[in-house]
């Protein structure tokens, strides 16, 4: 069954690895508990979190526990989940948690679940808590995400949002935060870290490239232990009346899978950015540059006729645009629409500048997003799973959350 979001492996399952014959959280029975949450934080370490918790605990147990929020009263035995109103929570939390630490500890009775984030969570269901119930530690550097079974590629795309050089606004300041591309960038190493994709397309990436001679602000990465290079080129738009700073590009690799041989592309691209209203003849320039690209797939697909295409970046316009229309007429499908086990219909975008950060991203569909990945002569290829990862931490390091592509050659 699709699900309206794939990723709900950032909710807690701390019990999927531990036993519970007993039915029991120390000396008391397991059926005297009810899940307790944070009524005012973000679903994915609030409500959802629950819901998961509890679904995980009556799998593993057959008991089936109450949910509440923190602002009802305290009664009885409780599982504390993230940071509730309750004494014992606000304890845990008196000390700020890094974006991927955690602890587990039972104290009055209670057991309570902290954690900097929803990915320190998730990595609470892989370890086997001990009798005690105590558990603390850091998620930092670790896969998280592995892939099913069935898939045997992994693509990451993200616009990592390019802010060097510069001083640090004071808006950002004033928040205690640092927006440079250096403090931000090990965020992203985290990001690769825990999916391990086999290849990234990357947008504002000019420090990263395969052609170390060149800017280039489209780069696509690879897993050299996973994948092989072929061959790759990038190609800078022009005019630069459509290009500002030279940034608007397109990158394409060939790769064959180390595992089967199976040979695939993958295009990173970045289009004009500047609506109609603000410069006239943006949405034609975006159209020929999307035009370009088609063209290039088709000289591609003359030289690798068995080679799945993946087009994946910040194309600045929605699905109903001119740009977005010319590829899917020309056989570029969304890969949100035809992943077969799981897909996302988030819009993925939200306010991250020198003007700040926030949620802020409204309630649009995928189909109204600016980042899009397609795939197209796909032959037997199946997208298994679309996401997009719109965990807390990202939130301050770009304004486009990343889209995670698993397929199956």
């Amino acid at each position: 069954m699709m699900k309206k979001r794939i990723f709900i492996s950032c909710l807690v399952m701390i019990f999927a690895a531990l036993s519970l014959s007993a039915q029991k959280i120390g000396t008391n029975p397991l059926k005297a508990y009810r899940i307790v949450y944070s009524i005012g934080a973000e679903d994915e370490v609030g409500l959802d979190a629950a819901k998961h918790l509890q679904q995980v605990l009556s799998e593993k147990t057959g008991v089936e526990l109450a949910i509440t929020a923190d602002n009802a009263n305290a009664a009885g035995r409780e599982i504390l989940l993230g940071s509730t109103r309750r004494k014992e929570s606000l304890k845990a939390y008196a000390a700020p948690f890094a974006p991927f630490e955690y602890k587990v500890y039972v104290q009055s009775g209670k057991l309570i679940i902290a954690a900097g984030g929803c990915w320190a969570m998730n990595a609470l269901s892989r370890g086997n808590l001990p009798s005690s119930f105590r558990l603390e530690g850091t998620v930092e550097g670790e896969f998280l995400f592995p892939q099913d079974a069935q898939t045997n590629l992994r693509i990451l795309d993200n616009n990592v949002w390019d802010y060097s050089g510069k001083p640090v606004p004071e808006v950002w300041k004033e928040a205690g935060e640092d927006c440079t591309d250096s403090v931000r960038g090990p965020q992203f190493a985290q990001l690769v870290r825990a999916y391990m994709p086999d290849v990234i397309g990357f947008q504002e990436g000019y420090k990263e490239t395969l052609i170390p001679e060149a800017r280039n602000d489209t780069p696509v990465w690879y897993n050299e232990n996973t994948v092989e290079l072929i061959e790759s080129e990038y190609t800078p738009f022009t005019p630069l009346l459509w290009s500002n700073h030279k940034s608007k590009s397109f990158t394409w690799a060939a790769f064959k899978l180390k595992s089967n041989g199976k040979p695939f592309i993958v295009i990173s691209t970045h289009l004009w950015w500047k609506s109609e209203k603000v410069q006239a003849g943006s949405n034609t320039a975006r159209a020929a540059q999307a035009h370009l690209i088609v063209a290039t797939a088709q000289y591609l697909k003359s030289r690798y006729p068995d080679s799945p295409v993946f087009l994946v970046g910040d194309m600045n316009c929605h699905e109903k645009a001119d740009a977005m229309q010319l590829l899917i007429n020309a056989g570029f499908t969304p890969c949100y629409k035809i992943a077969t086990v799981s897909t996302d219909n988030h819009n993925g975008h939200h306010r991250c500048s020198a003007k700040g950060f926030g949620r802020d991203g409204g309630n649009r569909t995928r189909a109204e997003s600016i980042d899009h990945c397609f795939l197209w002569n796909g032959g037997q290829t199946e997208i298994r799973h679309f996401k997009c990862d719109m965990s807390a931490f990202i939130v301050k390091i770009t304004d486009h959350y990343p889209n995670i592509i698993d397929a199956v050659l």
